[in-house]
């Protein structure tokens, strides 16, 4: 039978997508608003980045606009914002919890809240649990680092891994039951994730289920822009 994994581990795994996001975001934003934005009539450098739009996401997606970090996603309309305690549905989202959820952007279906398997075989079904932050080029990672895959044209970087949670530690194995990806965007273009910041995406999800998943994460990648 497959292991179910309860929502104290799951608490536990969200906390890796808050710690120091208050740090490296103000730092960010920071270096970010110092060369943003261009005045009326001015030519757009070569080298700037494209913000995502609406029409840009596959049918039946939400666009988000994350203002405070600075880049664009979609996602599927099921996912829900959760703060590691309890979640809530961006339709019903006000305009102070929209900056709650653009500093700390994890979000979970249903089954994924508790990465509890189900029968499924949609994707955006299946147990999900999706964030993003935005890391500097020094932070290391635990289990695979992407860092040391060959960058794409547009210098992103991904890996994936399988691990198992025990005493509350993240152990990595083969045949782990929790499967995730992971991608790094650089934040400028034609730069490395080694010299600049970077959007850090990740979808975990239970490793049953990975063949699904990864289809959602090639899906979803694209859609990830920093501006």
């Amino acid at each position: 039978m497959p292991r179910n994994i309860d929502l104290n581990r799951l608490r536990y795994y969200a906390s890796f997508a808050l710690i120091g996001i208050g740090v490296a975001m103000l730092v960010y934003v920071g270096l970010r608003q110092l060369d943003s934005g261009t005045e009326a009539g001015q030519t757009i450098p070569e080298d700037a980045l494209i913000k995502g739009l609406p029409q840009d996401c596959p049918p039946d997606w939400r666009y988000i606009d994350n203002v405070d970090q600075r880049y664009t996603i979609c996602l599927p309309l099921n996912l829900v914002f959760y703060d590691g305690n309890g979640i809530l549905p961006l339709e019903y989202a006000t305009e102070d919890d929209w900056a709650r959820i653009n500093a700390n952007f994890v979000m979970v279906n249903d089954a994924g809240l508790a990465l509890s398997p189900v029968e499924v075989q949609h994707a955006a079904i299946a147990p999900i649990s999706l964030s993003v932050e935005v890391l500097g080029p020094a932070i290391s990672f635990e289990g695979c680092d992407p860092r040391a895959e060959t960058p794409d044209a547009d210098g992103v970087v991904v890996c994936s891994d399988t691990f198992r949670f025990e005493e509350e530690q993240s152990v990595f194995e083969p045949d782990a039951p929790i499967h995730r990806f992971k991608a790094l965007i650089p934040t400028q273009k034609g730069e490395s994730v080694n010299e600049v910041f970077s959007l850090h995406l990740s979808i975990v999800s239970l490793s049953q289920d990975w063949q699904l998943q990864e289809p959602l994460f090639r899906e979803l990648l694209p859609t990830l822009r920093p501006y």
